[in-house]
């Protein structure tokens, strides 16, 4: 009654009306957010303490980290990596961060909460407490391995290990296709010798947006992944596929290849004596030239071996200064690298150049890794002779000016892989380079 009398009497405001529900909303505003990092006590003090010690990760890192509306999948690649785990504090902590992970299931017809790593859902749902259930944990799986993975004695242990879910995939590649008549053999092949590298890759990748080529791949076991970007006539923007593919898959490497390569067991014996040897908590950059062989047959390539021996029969190296596959550390600062796009000339070795003046660690797998090249009737410069083929080189001179690509050629890497007397491989350092390599 009071009230009724109060509004009859015009009393009552309808600015404290509003006001007073503006109060509420933000009320329930603060109490979501705050309650969403706060509600998890273990997670926000584990990264306290890391930003206070002397740590591997970088605190600027972190705090972006932390903005992040509470992205821990993104955390986790910064936090889960095995030349950061040297700690036992953070294997403590990390618990916290299992809670919000959902790998996704080998088997999606039933319900079985199988880890398969490397494999990150987008689907943030709430899991039961680590606490609760801390023996099934997939965090500490992995971490228990990642610790020792320098330690491990061959990649048939690998497999092994990765086959019961306790350590990250070696690599996640990627490429992407258009649907031609005359790539067709080549495709085809593709298709199948990717899907070869298996467990060491968790699913080849395709970047599309041809709903039948999506389709063909994900027949083959591959994943498909939408371009968000294109320029120059099409082609796609390097740097969004390796921020998407990191954004989707867990792994130690990342590598984009033409979608005419074809690789073996060399890829793998490569990245696994680089995992151990290399601190792939700093920028990492391994590249290679390929191996030239026309019209490649499907029974040509059918096995590793016969693909080593149709290389050895029919294979050309070709030039130095041209790079078809480009493998990356999880660390690698992509979102520095201009908008260069694939299949257009020049940012093969502008990325390899770029490398060599930031310092950061370079190889050069020529001599080790097959790296085969199905040719076909088009050739060997294809980007060449694209109406927009200058593209990567008009965008980089404008921003740098006058570039000497010739720097950014294979045999300017500082470090390289060789093959010694007994099949194994090791990485030694180039005592002195080239005039060709300089300046940078």
């Amino acid at each position: 009654m009071a009230f009724c009398r109060c509004f009859n009497k015009r009393i009552f405001n309808w600015k404290i009306a509003v006001s007073f529900m503006c109060l509420v909303t933000i009320y329930f505003y603060l109490y979501q957010n705050v309650n969403s990092v706060f509600g998890h006590p273990h997670l926000f003090r584990s990264l306290i303490h890391v930003m206070n010690k002397n740590s591997p990760f970088d605190p600027h890192v972190l705090s972006k980290v932390l903005k992040s509306n509470g992205d821990n999948n993104t955390l986790l690649r910064y936090l889960v990596t095995p030349s950061s785990i040297s700690n036992h504090t953070l294997s403590n902590n990390v618990t916290s961060i299992s809670t919000r992970l959902k790998y996704q299931a080998p088997n999606e017809s039933t319900n079985e909460a199988k880890v398969r790593p490397g494999m990150i859902d987008d689907d943030k749902s709430n899991l039961s407490s680590s606490k609760e259930n801390t023996t099934e944990d997939p965090v500490n799986h992995m971490l228990e391995q990642l610790i020792d993975i320098k330690n491990i004695s061959s990649l048939e242990e690998y497999r092994t290990l990765l086959s019961l879910n306790k350590t990250l995939p070696l690599l996640t590649l990627f490429t992407t296709m258009k649907v031609m008549k005359a790539k067709f053999i080549a495709y085809n092949n593709t298709l199948k010798n990717w899907k070869k590298l298996i467990p060491f890759v968790p699913a080849p990748i395709v970047f599309s947006s041809d709903s039948y080529l999506i389709k063909q791949c994900e027949s083959d076991g591959w994943k498909a992944l939408p371009i968000r970007r294109i320029a120059a006539g099409g082609a796609p923007v390097l740097k969004d596929m390796y921020k998407d593919a990191m954004s989707k898959f867990s792994t130690l490497f990342y590598a984009y290849s033409n979608a005419d390569i074809l690789f073996d067991d060399s890829l793998l014996q490569a990245l696994w004596l680089t995992a151990k040897t290399q601190d792939l908590s700093k920028p990492l950059l391994i590249m290679g030239i390929r191996t030239n062989v026309l019209n490649v047959m499907p029974h040509e390539v059918i096995t590793w071996s016969a693909m080593k021996s149709t290389a050895k029969r029919r294979g050309k190296h070709f030039l130095r200064n041209a790079e078809d596959y480009f493998i990356t550390s999880y660390s690698y600062p992509w979102n520095t690298i201009p908008d260069v796009v694939i299949g257009r000339r020049a940012y093969d070795n502008w990325l390899v150049l770029n490398a060599r003046k930031q310092k950061h660690n370079l190889i050069d797998a020529s001599d080790t890794v097959l790296a085969l090249h199905q040719t076909t009737k088009a050739g060997n410069f294809e980007g060449h002779r694209h109406r927009d083929g200058n593209y990567n080189l008009r965008l980089l001179s404008r921003r740098f000016g006058k570039i000497h690509y010739g720097a950014g050629s294979t045999i300017c890497a500082s470090l390289k892989t060789s093959r010694q007397a007994d099949g194994n491989i090791t990485l030694t350092r180039r005592t002195k380079l080239m005039n060709l390599c300089f300046p940078i």
